[in-house]
């Protein structure tokens, strides 16, 4: 809820697109005007040629290679930034999901949302909590960081980084308790094709 009383999902702004990727000089990246600033968050697959990005764009900067995804799925994101495994859990699946096709943008859309859906849905039972690092990654992780930590064996942990990536590290990278370990589930997401049957 904003000061004024309204909510940032109904104000009407849209930062969060569908947008094709192109061969820029640093390889392939968005389409996206030179200078504005962004975050991929998810995509279908290694040759997609459309990724889901996070961008503030102003209206004349819409074009046909920028489609603002629909504003229910907007504050579903919104959602998911409060509880980031959600959008990194969903960024993996959804790639997994599209490994063996090559989905339309609705297909992609309609697929991103129910998942996003279900592992906000998941997360008073999930057991996830943020671990204080031990280590410095450049780039990743550095040593004093909190990480949400969502899963772990017997000798790493996984964890998500800054950009809704899930990672694995050795456990003693981590400030870890056992007892919260013990408490973690694992998510399982909802069937391939469930909301469509």
């Amino acid at each position: 809820m904003l000061a004024n009383g309204s909510s940032p999902c109904n104000d009407g702004a849209l930062r969060y697109h569908l947008i094709d990727l192109v061969q820029t000089d640093d390889g392939r990246g968005p389409a996206l005007p030179h200078g504005v600033s962004f975050r991929q968050l998810a995509d279908p697959g290694f040759d997609s040629s459309f990724a889901l990005f996070d961008a503030f764009l102003e209206e004349e900067e819409l074009n046909p290679r920028i489609r603002p995804v629909p504003q229910r799925l907007q504050c579903l994101i919104d959602s998911g930034k409060a509880f980031p495994p959600a959008l990194a859990l969903t960024r993996a699946q959804v790639g997994r999901d599209f490994q063996q096709q090559t989905p339309t943008r609705e297909e992609f859309l309609t697929r991103y949302a129910e998942l996003l859906r279900a592992a906000l849905e998941w997360q008073p039972a999930s057991g996830y909590f943020l671990a204080e690092a031990r280590v410095e990654e450049v780039g990743y992780l550095s040593e004093g960081d909190f990480a949400w930590i969502v899963g772990s064996n017997a000798t790493s942990v996984s964890w998500i980084s800054g950009d809704y990536f899930v990672y694995s590290n050795p456990r003693d990278h981590f400030r870890l308790n056992q007892r919260h370990l013990d408490g973690i589930r694992r998510w399982k997401a909802p069937a391939f094709g469930a909301a469509s049957a």
